[in-house]
């Protein structure tokens, strides 16, 4: 009996099921605190309302003024932040005759020829969602560079300054398709077409062999020896620069200064998140006093703080009187330390999470309860509108493609209460 898509498609229903709900890997931190809110849709965009000015009308009145006059109202103002779900497609195939064996064996069968792959592709896409929902549209893409060393015409070996880089982020990404733009200038992309697509190969510390066409790798080796590059997945923007396809991450929610989601932060303070500049060593007091800024803002609940692990070792390792160490016996959080790390703060509790994709010098403050991860779609096998749709055939060649399909975003309902804190020496 021929195999067909509606077989697989039954098939895999039956084997992963709602299961695959579940698949959110420990490193896509932010996708497993905050799950997928899909209401607040008008037509196209999810609105959301935001104070972004408090009630102004006071009185001020001596004792024994008698019937004095009130000064008139002044309302608190809300704006309507507007925002839109980004998409990404990821793409996996079945060989026929793989899948003709898997259908034939049954359910186990099946199991056994997807499961692998299957994670895989659930895994890729929450990783790219997660970089972008640190890293997002922004200004320093996802690493800055400091030197190449050419190593062919269509290879080059290309050394990021330490603090801009993450390791974790880059782990698995062999063969991942980037693109390279001039730092503090995004419209100026390191040659064109073709030319301009580069492809991941060794990942080391702090480095990265690329190769890409003589023309291109010529062209990048010229343009990283005038000016500091960034980094970016190929089709984060388009070619020149102007519009952002992923969605904006905490990088770029906290340190904007202009419009974000139709709001102006230059207008409204309480719209501009706290982008603190700091120096010296990473120690949990210089954490505590650029979090500070965001209590004098209105912050007064629990944070989590995103590090590097190596990040994380370094605080984890700062012996302060301002540590608190949770040592209860059904915690991750021992008294020497393990994999959290708590202290008490004017704000209340804050939670040290070492996160893989946070450059070595960042660190990320979030009060978890002011972040939204808005969308159409969670991280999906199914094709949008065609419920229970997974498998097709592929054109031109002998197999099938299935696919994940993802529309999301996320948003902070009151950004002066999120702290990036850079500029610390890195080890």
């Amino acid at each position: 009996m021929a195999t067909s898509v509606t077989d697989l498609d039954g098939l895999f229903k039956r084997v992963y099921g709602k299961k695959l709900v579940d698949l959110v890997p420990k490193s896509a931190y932010i996708q497993g605190r905050r799950g997928l809110e899909e209401a607040n849709k008008i037509g196209k965009s999810f609105e959301f309302p935001v104070v972004v000015r408090n009630e102004q009308g006071a009185t001020y009145a001596a004792p024994e003024s008698g019937a004095f006059a009130l000064n008139a109202a002044s309302s608190m103002v809300t704006q309507n932040a507007v925002i839109d779900g980004s998409q990404l497609v990821l793409r996996g195939s079945l060989d026929y005759e793989s899948a003709a064996k898997a259908t034939a064996g049954g359910p186990k069968a099946f199991a056994s020829a997807t499961k692998t792959q299957v994670k895989s592709l659930m895994d890729s896409t929450r990783q790219r969602l997660e970089i972008a929902n640190l890293y997002g549209q922004s200004p320093a893409g996802l690493g800055r560079t400091a030197s190449s060393a050419n190593a062919s015409t269509t290879a080059t070996v290309i050394t990021f300054d330490a603090d801009s880089f993450a390791e974790g982020m880059w782990a698995g990404q062999e063969g991942a398709s980037v693109q390279f733009r001039e730092f503090g200038d995004f419209t100026t992309l390191v040659s064109s077409g073709a030319d301009s697509i580069f492809v991941v190969g060794a990942v080391g510390t702090n480095t990265l062999t690329v190769t890409g066409t003589a023309t291109g790798i010529g062209a990048l080796d010229t343009a990283i020896a005038a000016n500091d590059q960034v980094i970016q997945f190929n089709g984060a923007y388009n070619a020149a620069g102007t519009a952002a396809n992923e969605h904006a991450g905490l990088d770029k929610i906290i340190t904007n200064t202009g419009s974000l989601f139709s709001i102006d932060a230059g207008t409204y303070s309480l719209w501009r998140g706290n982008d603190i500049t700091v120096s010296g060593g990473i120690t949990l007091e210089l954490v505590n006093e650029a979090n500070s800024t965001a209590v004098s803002r209105g912050l007064d609940m629990e944070v989590d703080v995103l590090v590097n692990p190596k990040t994380w070792n370094e605080i984890l390792n700062d012996q302060s009187a301002l540590r608190r160490y949770d040592s209860g016996s059904s915690s991750n959080k021992w008294t020497n330390g393990a994999n959290g790390l708590s202290f008490e703060s004017q704000n209340g509790r804050m939670n040290f999470v070492p996160h893989r994709f946070v450059k070595r010098g960042d660190v990320f403050i979030v009060p978890m309860d002011h972040l939204h991860r808005i969308g159409a779609q969670d991280v999906s096998f199914e094709i949008p509108g065609a419920p229970g749709q997974i498998f097709r055939h592929l054109e031109d060649s002998a197999g099938y493609e299935f696919r994940t399909y993802s529309n999301q975003a996320i948003i902070a309902d009151s950004p002066a209460k999120f702290t990036k804190v850079s500029g610390y020496t890195v080890a």
